[in-house]
C-alpha cells in the first residue's frame, strides 16, 4: 500500500499501452459486455435447486438489456417456449475431486452453456489444495503429442466431468467413470450448438482445463471460456496459446509484439496453434484478487519477500506491540492529536518525484526501474512447471477512486507476485466483481475528470511527541504524515497507537472528492460521485461534504437514474 500512497496514480501507469503484458490500455465496451452477461450463469451454479435456476434463467432476458439483444430473438410481449434457456443438467453437490456443476441451453440461438461452481464446500477445498503440478498429454489423436503443464487437482476435476457416459451417470453420485458432460456437449456441437464454459475461482479454472481436454478429444469443436477470478492453472505456452484467437480478431500492435515474443520449441508451435484456434479463454479479474496470484512459485517467492524484509516489519511489529502496551496501560485512554512543528513540505522541497498537474501524468523514477528489474527477476526462473491465467485478462484496476479497465495478459507485472493489500480477499466475491463492472461502465460515463491525488510526501510535517514510549518524558520530534483537514498525523485516532510506519500507511485515506490526505475522524461521510463514476459510496473529506452538500444530494439523485442503465450487469 505504501507504493501507492507515495505514487497513487501507479496502478494507472502498469496498466498503460506499452508496459510489459499489456494488450489494450483500455478493454472495449463490447468485451465488457460480453464478460457481464455470462457471468450471470457462473453466479448461476451456486445456487442449490434447479426449480430457483430455471426460475433465473426464465427471467433472464427481461432483466438484462444486453441479453435482449443477444439471447432472446421475441420481443418481451411475444411467449416462446424455446425462446430462452432451459436446464440439461444440475449437480449440486460437490465431491472430491468431482465438482459442482449446471448445463444449460438455448435452443433458438444455438448456445450451449456449462457453469462450473467454484469454492463452496469443504470437498471443493480439496481440489483447490493439490497444488502439485500435473502433466497432460495433448495431441493423442495425432502423431504430434506434447506434453503440458496443469493444476492436478483441477486436471482430475476436468477429467471427471469430461469422461463417462452422462445417460448412464445421471442421478448416481457413485459412478467412478465420469459425469460424461464431453460426449454431451459433442452432441449439442453435432446439432450446431455454439459451446461454452464458464465458472468462478476454482469453477473457472476446471473450465479452462476442461476446455482444453475437449478440443483436444473433439478437434472439429470450437470453445470459448469465461473465468472470472480465475487462478493459475497452466503453463505458459497453454497461457500463450489460448489468446490467440482474440488476438487475430484484435489486431493491434500490442499484439504483435506479444506474438513476436512467444518462445516455444519447434516441435510445440504446431499443437500450441492448433490450441490457439480451437479455444479462446477471457477472464475477469479485479484489481488486486489473491486468487488469481495463487501459483506455488508466487507463493514460494512472497514467503522469501518476507523472510528478507524482516529488517523492516520487525520493527513496526516491535513499536505497535510497545505502542499498543502503553494504550492498555492507560485503560484505554481517549487518543490525543499530536500537534505538527513544521507545516506541509512543498512541492520544490521534495525530492521525491511528484504528481505532475498539469499534464496528469507522473515521473515514477527509481520505483518503477525497481519494478521491472524485479519482473525480469522473476522471468528467469524455471516457467516449464510454473503455473499461469490462461487467454486474455480484463483486469479492472483503480485511478484516483475510479474503476478501470485494461486487457492483460499472463505477463503483467502485478500477476507475477503476491502483494498484501487489506481488499485482497475482498475482491475476490462475486458481489465486487459485478461491482467493478458496474463501476468500469459508471467511469466511462462520467462527465468530470477526477482531481489528482496527494502523495504522502507532499503531506509531511514535523512533529514534537512527548512520552512516545514507555511513558518517557523527553521530547522527540519525527516526519510524518498529517491530515489537510486538522494539520494533525493521520494516525492520531489509531486504536493501537503510536507512529510507526505500519500505523501510518493504515490511517492514511484520500477524499475521493478533492484527492487530498485525510484522517479517519475528518473523514467520516461516505457518499457516491455520479459524475466522477463512483458509483460506491466512497471517502469524503468533513470539507468536501460541508462545501458540497447539495451537489452530493443532486449527484445521488442521479446515480438513482444511472443505476437503472448499470443493471444490465
Amino acid at each position: 500500500k505504501k507504493e501507492r500512497l507515495i505514487f497513487p496514480d501507479i496502478e494507472g501507469i502498469e496498466h498503460r499501452q506499452g508496459e510489459p503484458g499489456v494488450l489494450e490500455e483500455e478493454a472495449p465496451m463490447s468485451l465488457l459486455e460480453e464478460m457481464s452477461l455470462f457471468f450471470s450463469f457462473s453466479r448461476l451454479s451456486y445456487h442449490s435447486t434447479p426449480a430457483e435456476i430455471q426460475w433465473i434463467l426464465a427471467h433472464l432476458s427481461s432483466e438484462s438489456p444486453s441479453g435482449v439483444s443477444k439471447f432472446k430473438t421475441k420481443t418481451n410481449c411475444e411467449k416462446d417456449e424455446d425462446g430462452g434457456f432451459r436446464l440439461i443438467c444440475f449437480r449440486p453437490n460437490s465431491g472430491k475431486m468431482r465438482p459442482a456443476f449446471m448445463l444449460v441451453a438455448n435452443k433458438s440461438l444455438k448456445i450451449a452453456v456449462l457453469s462450473i461452481r467454484g469454492t463452496k464446500e469443504v470437498e471443493d477445498m480439496l481440489t483447490n489444495q493439490s497444488f502439485a503440478v500435473a502433466p497432460a498429454t495433448l495431441g493423442t489423436h495425432t502423431s504430434n503429442q506434447t506434453e503440458f503443464y496443469v493444476h492436478g487437482g483441477m486436471l482430475q476435476a476436468a477429467k471427471w466431468l469430461v469422461d463417462g457416459d452422462a445417460s448412464r451417470s445421471k442421478n448416481s453420485e457413485s459412478n467412478i467413470e465420469g459425469a460424461g458432460l464431453g460426449l454431451s456437449l459433442f452432441e449439442l456441437h453435432k446439432a450446431g450448438y455454439s459451446i461454452k464454459l464458464c465458472g468462478h475461482s476454482l469453477g473457472a479454472g476446471v473450465a479452462v482445463i476442461c476446455g482444453l481436454l475437449l478440443a483436444d478429444l473433439y478437434p472439429e469443436m470450437r470453445l470459448a471460456v469465461y473465468g472470472y477470478g480465475t487462478p493459475p492453472c497452466v503453463d505458459a505456452r497453454l497461457a500463450e496459446a489460448m489468446k490467440t484467437t482474440y488476438i487475430n480478431k484484435n489486431k493491434t500492435d500490442a499484439a504483435e509484439e506479444v506474438e513476436s515474443s512467444v518462445t516455444v520449441q519447434k516441435d510445440e508451435v504446431s499443437m500450441c496453434r492448433t490450441l490457439g484456434c480451437r479455444i479462446m479463454v477471457k477472464n475477469f479479474v479485479t484489481r488486486d484478487d489473491m486468487v488469481s496470484r495463487l501459483s506455488v512459485q508466487n507463493i514460494h517467492n512472497c514467503a522469501m519477500e518476507i523472510k528478507d524484509s524482516k529488517g523492516n516489519w520487525g520493527q513496526y511489529v516491535q513499536e505497535d506491540t510497545e505502542s499498543f502496551t502503553a494504550r492498555a496501560k492507560s485503560l484505554w485512554a481517549p487518543p490525543q492529536r499530536a500537534k505538527p512543528l513544521a507545516s506541509f513540505k512543498s512541492a520544490a522541497d521534495s525530492d521525491v518525484p511528484l504528481i505532475n498537474k498539469d499534464s496528469d501524468e507522473m515521473d515514477i523514477g527509481s520505483v518503477e526501474q525497481d519494478h521491472i528489474l524485479e519482473g525480469e527477476q522473476l522471468q528467469e526462473d524455471d516457467t516449464n512447471k510454473r503455473l499461469y491465467i490462461p487467454g486474455i485478462i480484463v483486469h479492472s484496476h483503480r485511478f484516483r477512486g475510479t474503476e478501470k479497465a485494461s486487457v492483460v495478459d499472463y505477463r503483467h507485472s502485478s500477476f507475477n507476485r503476491i502483494q498484501a493489500f487489506q481488499n485482497m480477499q475482498a475482491d475476490h466475491k462475486q458481489v465486487n466483481i459485478a461491482l467493478a463492472m458496474k463501476s468500469i461502465v459508471a467511469g466511462r460515463k462520467a462527465v468530470l475528470r477526477p482531481p489528482p491525488w496527494q502523495s504522502i510526501d507532499e503531506a509531511i510535517s514535523r512533529h514534537a511527541l512527548e512520552g512516545e514510549r514507555g511513558g518517557s518524558e523527553e521530547q522527540v520530534t519525527k516526519e510524518l504524515v498529517s491530515c489537510s483537514i486538522c494539520k494533525y498525523f493521520v494516525g492520531w485516532s489509531s486504536t493501537i497507537g503510536g507512529t510507526s510506519g505500519a500505523v501510518e500507511i493504515r490511517s492514511t485515506h484520500h477524499c475521493t472528492a478533492c484527492g487530498k490526505i485525510v484522517c479517519a475522524k475528518c473523514s467520516t461521510s461516505r457518499r457516491t460521485i455520479p459524475e466522477y463514476g463512483v458509483i460506491k459510496p466512497s471517502r469524503i473529506c468533513d470539507v468536501c461534504e460541508s462545501k458540497y452538500a447539495l451537489r452530493f444530494e443532486l449527484w445521488e439523485q442521479f446515480d438513482t437514474k444511472l443505476s437503472k442503465y448499470n443493471n444490465r450487469f
